[in-house]
């Protein structure tokens, strides 16, 4: 028994017994049922996600002799030296083994009052490079600050460092 399909036929009007109906009820399932598993997938291997480095805090203060904003990667105790060498008596690093470990300066410079503040919040190494997140804090509008110049610095210690470093300022 053959269906026309007309626009009065119904779902409810078709004979269910009907072979052909079945049929291709059962060939269309059949067709879409692979469909969700015909997704391509990527065989390539994901980026590992960025491997954050530990470090630890030395010295920090609102008051250092650097006037100028500045970031430095310090690797040896020459290069400790040179840093401070136009600036006068440098912080004591007895406890720093250059051979093993890295020290970061983050100098903000000089600001009009108190109330800034500047801090590493984060190191990361992202495979070619060290990416370091660097926080400046500015005061409050409506802050009552002291009336001196300042000019906050953080120097921090970290495992050895090979890498190129990229600073990020926010």
């Amino acid at each position: 028994m053959m269906m026309i399909w007309t626009l009065e036929t119904t779902f409810w009007k078709m004979n269910f017994k009907s072979t052909p109906f079945w049929l291709w009820m059962f060939l269309g399932i059949g067709f879409l049922l692979p469909i969700p598993g015909c997704a391509q997938t990527s065989s390539a291997p994901k980026p590992d996600p960025p491997l954050s480095l530990s470090f630890q805090v030395i010295e920090q203060s609102h008051y250092s002799p650097v006037s100028k904003s500045q970031f430095v990667v310090i690797n040896s105790s020459e290069s400790w030296s040179d840093l401070w060498s136009n600036y006068g008596q440098a912080p004591n690093l007895t406890d720093v083994d250059f051979d093993e470990h890295t020290v970061i300066a983050v100098f903000l410079g000089q600001r009009p009052t108190g109330g800034y503040e500047i801090s590493i919040e984060s190191m990361k190494d992202e495979g070619p490079e060290i990416v370091i997140l660097v926080k400046e804090s500015l005061p409050p509008p409506d802050a009552m600050l002291t009336q001196a110049l300042t000019a906050p610095f953080q120097i921090v210690r970290t495992a050895k460092i090979t890498k190129p470093v990229r600073f990020i300022q926010h």
